[in-house]
Order: C-alpha cells, then structure tokens, then sequence
C-alpha cells in the first residue's frame, strides 16, 4: 500500500499502538481510583512521557508492547473485579502471545503480572469487594493458571521452530568480565 521504503508504512502499527495504549491507561487509571481527574492526570504523564512518544514513532515493536502489557493488566482488573469470561481469557491469551511473539524478554514482565496476580488470590481481602468467598478464589486462580498455561503453549509453539537454536545461544554466550 505505502512501498517498502515508506516511512510511514514502517512506523504507522507504532503510531496506533502507542495510541491505543494510552486509552488503556486511562481506562486502567479510571477502574482503579474511579476518578476522571486522576485518569486525566494519568493520560497526560503518558501523553508527554518523552519516552512513550519515541516509543510510538519508531519502527520497533515497543509501542505493541506497551499496548498488550496494558491490555494485560486492565483485562485481569475486570477479572478480579467481577466474573471471569471466555472471551476475556482468549483476548488475555493473544495478548501475553504477542507481547512475547514480539519481543520475547516480555516474558519479564508476565512473570511480575503472574507475581502480583498471585499476591492479589493469597492475600486476604477483608472488605470482600474482590472474592466473597474462597471458592470463588479459587475460580479466579484456576482461571489465571489456564491463561497463563495457554500463553505458555502458543509460545513455545512459535518459537519451537528456533528453540533449539535459542538454547545454544544461552549456552555460547560469554558474559562480560571485569578482564574482558
């Protein structure tokens, strides 16, 4: 459509994405202070992050990042917060895949979301506005397990055809002394 030498064809998924991700902060920002101030304030630090604008205007896949990492942790709010769905364990899937698909140390990051995820089903919660009981608890964790097990499959399937070669990498690779 553009050429392959077009600029704006090469940056145009950094440009949306960056976009899109900005409306997830401030969808994230809204759930958890229920606060239209707070979520303004929240677009705004985003909106002018130095950092988010490059992000979003080169030809790498951080902007898509930044947008499934988002995508991520608002999609297990609505999850905590009311009934898990199908549909939102399918879209919490595809996004923990292409967030690896695309850059695979995100893994870090999965790692953290799974980390709090399980704080969150440990810790007690008096007030009893996340879980009324522990069955349903158990639900939710069960819940987060098969996302997290269906993120894991599709990765190791995309990447199965390099994997082999990936390990050996990890293997050879010489990490830097004082000496070197």
């Amino acid at each position: 459509w553009f050429g392959e030498e077009n600029a704006i064809a090469i940056r145009f998924h950094s440009l949306i994405f960056g976009v899109a991700s900005l409306y997830m902060i401030y969808r994230i920002a809204f759930d958890l202070f229920n606060s239209i101030l707070v979520a303004r304030i929240a677009l705004l630090i985003a909106a002018l992050n130095p950092i988010h604008i490059h992000y979003s205007q080169t030809a790498r896949g951080y902007g898509l990042i930044i947008f499934f990492s988002t995508a991520l942790i608002f999609l297990s709010l609505k999850v905590f917060r009311s009934e898990a769905s199908k549909t939102r364990g399918i879209l919490m899937t595809l996004c923990g895949f292409l967030s690896v698909w695309t850059l695979p140390t995100n893994l870090y990051f999965l790692f953290g979301l799974a980390t709090w995820g399980l704080f969150f089903l440990f810790l007690p919660d008096p007030q009893k506005r996340f879980f009324e009981n522990n069955e349903q608890r158990k639900q939710k964790g069960i819940y987060f397990l098969k996302v997290s097990l269906g993120v894991a499959f599709f990765c190791l399937a995309a990447y199965a055809p390099v994997l082999e070669e990936l390990i050996e990498t990890l293997r050879n690779h010489q990490t830097m002394t004082i000496e070197t």
